[in-house]
């Protein structure tokens, strides 16, 4: 990965941390590589037992450092996606399908079991939107044999109020076995949960793979395309450059705050929580290393991905250092290539990065805003407005600005129909009163929608305001959301 990057950006320092062992172990290197200096990290690794729905340890360190002005790149993950036919992956509400001895057994629509196609012989996982580890509702799960006559192994922690909510089965599952989802005792409050095969294939399938401190607020998540469908030229976009099929999809379905308090209280279904449009954006992969050939060379995977777009940021803020996360995240908005489902998808965000255009476009941008069909730009600039809606089947799309005609306002439409506008939203220099910086936003519709504003002066954080599937969206006046100047 260093590798790659210095190809890229050979002016750049190079420093390394290990991210492996503990998830503590991890967070805390990535707050000493931001206490040497580092404006720039990327990895590749995943803690298979971190929280799906909520911030984690190294998550939390992610945030941590992106609000101190670092750029971080993490991989997508190589667990595969709905469109390439290739998921290992299934999330969605718990169903009751009936009975298994005293418990009630969940359905997968067509069938009480879940088989495993192919094994990637890594561990079996399955999460449900509890808190961490303040879970009381107990699910189990367990692998049958593929006639499903045979019990081969239970993951039956016991979860009781303050358990984690997550069972797993030890690796090495062979391809052929059948999963199923237990309530316990049918005492369980009904949940939406997250099997996971890490790596391999399921009979029935779903999005969603993405997850862990890669679908972190202050990451940008990289998936992965393959270099050879440039042909030996440039990428060209569209269908001719999809995603490896190995690349994992989002989006990610976040149900807790990092301190466990419900971002919806009350609903911990398909409807509630708030969704996070991952992966962010795509890179190439299958390239060339000075590693032996059958090693590394070619070295494909998304941890080939994240280092290309980690050292095109570098290449960024050598050509503007006073360039803030926020002004560089646009300009990789406004600048990548658009790849699968037109506009930003759930595959590969807003597309693959190009250090040229995206150059041009942190230098060319103004107020560190650059407007686009699902951008909008507030206060001259200061403020980026994105705003993603959420259907009542659980599909996530970006909202398209409708009229940006002043600096202080936007009105959004969601779906096709332009002259159909559900969103307005506001910016106000309120400093002489409060010495902050207000956002005012109304909506007239009632499916679920993630506003989300970012200061790109700061470089902190983005504010992100959530109205959960089926609520009736109601009028919001943050007269703190950002401070001034």
């Amino acid at each position: 990965m260093l590798e790659i990057v210095h190809d890229l950006a050979p002016g750049a320092q190079l420093y390394f941390a290990t991210g492996f062992g503990s998830e503590a172990s991890m967070a805390n290197n990535i707050l000493q590589l931001a206490n040497q200096g580092c404006k720039v990290v990327v990895d590749d690794v995943g803690h298979l037992l971190a929280p799906v729905f909520q911030d984690g340890l190294v998550a939390q360190a992610v945030d941590q450092v992106a609000g101190a002005g670092v750029l971080y790149f993490s991989s997508a993950a190589n667990s595969g996606n709905l469109s390439s036919l290739s998921s290992g992956t299934w999330e969605g509400n718990f169903v009751s399908g009936g009975t298994f001895d005293a418990d009630t057994v969940h359905s997968f629509g067509s069938s009480l079991t879940n088989q495993l196609t192919v094994s990637s012989g890594n561990l079996l996982s399955l999460q449900w939107s509890d808190a961490w580890g303040a879970s009381s509702n107990d699910y189990d799960l367990c692998a049958l044999s593929a006639d499903e006559t045979q019990v081969l192994q239970c993951s039956t922690e016991v979860q009781d109020g303050a358990g984690t909510p997550l069972e797993f089965l030890l690796p090495g599952a062979p391809a052929g076995v059948k999963l199923i989802v237990l309530n316990f005792e049918g005492q369980a409050a009904p949940r939406f949960l997250h099997l996971a095969t890490n790596r391999g294939r399921l009979q029935f399938a779903t999005s969603g793979e993405t997850n862990g401190h890669s679908a972190a607020v202050g990451a940008l998540s990289v998936a992965a395309v393959n270099v050879a469908t440039a042909g030996g030229g440039a990428f060209v976009g569209g269908g001719s450059n999809p995603v490896e099929s190995f690349s994992s999809d989002g989006p990610r379905r976040i149900f807790y705050n990092a301190t466990g308090s419900p971002i919806t209280p009350g609903n911990f279904l398909a409807t509630g929580g708030t969704v996070r449009q991952k992966p962010d954006i795509a890179a190439a992969d299958g390239i060339a290393t000075t590693l032996p050939p059958g090693g590394l060379n070619p070295f494909f995977g998304t941890s080939a991905a994240a280092p290309h777009a980690a050292a095109i940021a570098a290449l960024m803020l050598d050509a503007n250092p006073a360039a803030t996360p926020a002004q560089i995240r646009q300009a990789f908005a406004a600048s990548s290539l658009d790849i699968m489902a037109p506009g930003v998808d759930r595959d590969s965000g807003y597309g693959i990065v190009d250090a040229v255009e995206a150059i041009d476009a942190l230098t060319s941008g103004s107020g560190g805003c650059l407007a686009g069909p699902t951008t909008a730009c507030l206060l001259n600039g200061r403020f980026q407005v994105d705003v993603a809606w959420t259907d009542f089947q659980a599909v996530t799309r970006a909202a398209n600005v409708a009229a940006a005609g002043t600096s202080d306002s936007a009105l959004f439409f969601f779906g096709n129909n332009v002259n159909n506008w559900e969103f307005l939203i506001k910016a106000i220099n309120g400093c002489a009163l409060n010495n902050k910086n207000w956002i005012f936003f109304a909506a007239a519709t009632n499916v679920g929608y993630a506003v989300t504003v970012t200061d790109t002066q700061s470089g902190g954080p983005p504010k992100v305001y959530n109205n959960p599937v089926g609520n009736l969206a109601q009028a919001v006046a943050d007269i703190n959301a950002f401070s001034c100047p």
